[in-house]
């Protein structure tokens, strides 16, 4: 009778997983989406996909004529993208909100800067950060400094965090001039020698300006030749993989750009494929938790019905065979985020990674439903 039992039990599970995979597909955590916006077409904002560098366009920004946005980033807890968008003319830096589903941009206000910001990052308590040309820095003939600060999201006002500038010349040191802050808020920063091949990643202390070298030299790998010399742009991280996204530009202007990976340690810059011509700014999406309510619970952030409500109290075989059914699924739920992630960073599964994920899946399932109490009565 038993092993009667434990055959119905297997089958009524499997067979419960073709109802269940269906509903995989909505609750399945995707990876993160990594949205751009190009000063070659300035108008247009796209989303990138982070395998292959194609870019599809979600929709017009609608800026005024002359404008073209040299950096974006979207708030750590708010979810809502912000770009910074310089005019051709000497008219200043203009700060704007960003809708990611149809594409319009509000202008927020002037933010005080004449020339133009390179780009955009925010820290993980949601100030916003800004490094551009220091127009003010220039003696006569000299050369110009990148200077930091902080952008008001209300008016779009800019403050510079401290007197002076950071010291980095641009005139013919530290192209691309993109920054990004890490999981524990060190802003790193990214420049390219003109005319060389080589990058170079600095930390920027947020309070005082201050750069200090962390690695120099790094190569760019799997690039063409340049026509002039690479620079990356614009570079953020993607908070699903850990990944460092960086839009590499052949040039000073609307050259040839690519979608790559920088190691954070090593500085190397690699391509993962070419993309729209001039990709000046690129921001990724980040994860915002979401609240459920009662009887539901948070699954890949989304609410679910909790299983008191799909299998009852567990007190029946019926019930019991509902929840084994649930948790075999939930198995391959866990594979299924695993197949997601191992594609989205561009590399094959592998066998070892998925015998260790299967297991931490069983694990996992198991003890969420022990958790839950699936096997005695509700109070």
């Amino acid at each position: 009778m038993k092993k009667v039992l434990l055959v119905v039990l297997f089958l009524v599970s499997f067979l419960g997983l073709a109802g269940f995979q269906d509903a995989s597909a909505q609750t399945t955590v995707t990876p993160s989406t990594l949205y751009g916006i190009s000063n070659f077409n300035s108008d247009q904002l796209f989303t990138i996909n982070t395998a292959t560098g194609a870019v599809t366009a979600v929709g017009s920004l609608n800026l005024p004529s002359g404008f073209g946005c040299g950096g974006m980033a979207f708030h750590p807890i708010t979810g809502v993208l912000y770009a910074a968008c310089p005019e051709t003319d000497p008219n200043g830096v203009h700060f704007f909100s960003v809708d990611t589903a149809t594409g319009a941009a509000t202008d927020i206000g002037f933010t005080g800067i004449v020339r133009g910001v390179m780009d955009l990052s925010f820290s993980s308590d949601g100030t916003l950060f800004a490094i551009f040309f220091d127009i003010d820095s220039r003696v006569g003939s000299g050369p110009f400094f990148l200077a930091l600060s902080t952008i008001d999201l209300n008016t779009g006002v800019a403050t510079r965090v401290s007197p002076g500038h950071t010291g980095l010349d641009v005139s013919s040191l530290n192209k691309g001039n993109a920054i990004t802050f890490t999981s524990s808020d060190i802003l790193l920063h990214s420049s390219s020698v003109r005319d060389g091949l080589t990058n170079n990643l600095n930390t920027i202390d947020t309070a005082t300006q201050t750069p200090t070298p962390l690695v120099t030299d790094a190569a760019f790998v799997g690039f063409p030749p340049p026509d002039e010399f690479f620079r990356n742009a614009a570079m953020d991280f993607d908070p699903f993989t850990g990944i460092l996204f960086a839009a590499t530009m052949d040039g000073e202007g609307f050259g040839p750009t690519y979608l790559s990976y920088v190691n954070p340690q090593t500085g190397v810059v690699t391509q993962i494929g070419q993309t729209v011509d001039g990709l000046d700014a690129i921001a990724v999406q980040p994860f915002v938790p979401i609240t459920c309510g009662p009887k539901t619970f948070e699954s890949d952030n989304q609410c679910l019905p909790d299983l008191d409500e799909i299998c009852g109290s567990g007190t029946t075989i019926s019930d019991m065979m509902c929840v084994v059914s649930m948790a075999v699924g939930g198995l391959f739920l866990e594979v299924d985020k695993y197949a997601l992630l191992v594609a989205s960073i561009g590399v094959d599964p592998l066998i070892t990674g998925l015998v260790a994920l299967t297991i931490a899946g069983v694990a996992g399932q198991v003890g969420w439903y022990i958790k839950k109490k699936k096997f005695s009565n509700k109070p």
